[in-house]
């Protein structure tokens, strides 16, 4: 009996090692190796120029949080992904890094918050950076979810202050109402913004309305992500989910056609406004 528990805790110990080589010969493939150093001049140039680079840059932000990425940022990224507590991928943490040393933004705004994990990602950016910034987020505060997304049942509140004292963080500026609220809409007209990252609903009419609101009081060069909106654009990377139709819609219809497109992240697209 003895023996049969050994064996087969050892045939578990194998399965556990032969998985964990498979994802990390996947992980640190040399095609992402090279893709990387071939395109390294080339994106430089794009985000100097604030013009997309003509394909998706997820693997290129992948390679460059999993190698390059300091252990901080990588950090920071493992506390949201245990426990649920945030959503998106590795190398979105690498590229909003870019962006904010890139266009170091000051006044920066999430429609969208759910537990805090962008907007600490900002100011612990800001803070390991010496930027000086300010972070708002709009959200209802609840587990109100949309047509395609479902939130756990948790106090919101709290649990963004609790993770953004895990980090040393200062709190965050929260409007505690939903982006079509007047609330919102009034708080939003009230500044100019140097980004804004709509990560809110995913209905349509409500992204449409989000984008509208911010364009309006974004400044000239500032930035403007849409989250899982890359649906009906022109790329296919194996098992990354490119979005949902309500954002992406808004992209392909409107905000690809009124702003100039600095690049493709996966499911993320960031545009700069240009006047």
């Amino acid at each position: 009996m003895y023996s049969l528990v050994v064996k087969s805790l050892f045939l578990k110990a194998i399965r556990i090692t032969a998985i964990r080589v498979r994802d990390s010969l996947e992980r640190y493939k040399p095609s992402l190796l090279a893709f990387y150093f071939s395109n390294r001049e080339a994106v430089k140039h794009s985000l100097a120029s604030e013009s997309h680079l003509g394909e998706d840059l997820y693997e290129f932000y992948n390679f460059k949080f999993i190698w390059l990425a300091p252990q901080w940022l990588k950090k920071h990224r493992r506390y949201f992904s245990t426990k649920q507590r945030g959503f998106g991928e590795k190398p979105f943490h690498s590229a909003w890094q870019e962006v904010f040393l890139k266009f170091e933004p000051k006044k920066v705004l999430e429609i969208g918050v759910y537990r805090g994990q962008v907007i600490s990602l900002w100011q612990l950016i800001a803070q390991r950076t010496a930027m000086d910034i300010e972070v708002y987020g709009i959200s209802p505060l609840q587990e109100i979810g949309d047509s395609v997304s479902k939130y756990v049942k948790i106090d919101y509140e709290s649990d963004i202050e609790n993770n953004f004292n895990q980090f040393n963080l200062v709190a965050p500026n929260l409007i505690k109402a939903f982006s079509t609220d007047f609330t919102a809409r009034e708080f939003i007209e009230s500044k100019e913004w140097d980004l804004i990252y709509i990560d809110g609903s995913h209905d349509f009419d409500v992204v449409l309305q989000d984008f509208r609101l911010a364009l309006a009081n974004l400044k000239n060069h500032g930035v403007l992500c849409f989250d899982d909106s890359s649906l009906y654009l022109d790329f296919e990377i194996k098992g990354i989910f490119k979005g949902h139709p309500g954002p992406s819609r808004v992209v392909r219809e409107f905000a690809m056609k009124e702003m100039k497109h600095l690049m493709t992240v996966g499911h993320n697209n960031f545009f700069v406004k240009v006047i």
